[in-house]
């Protein structure tokens, strides 16, 4: 995740529904919390 340090590259992204990008956020931000 960009919020861990990781890049803007193509390989470090994804393309995700509205939904599934506020789960998957919610869950990379548990660590940081």
């Amino acid at each position: 995740p960009r919020a861990q340090g990781g890049g803007n590259t193509y390989n470090n992204l994804q393309l995700l529904h509205a939904h599934c990008h506020h789960v998957k956020t919610a869950d990379d931000c548990r660590g940081l919390v």
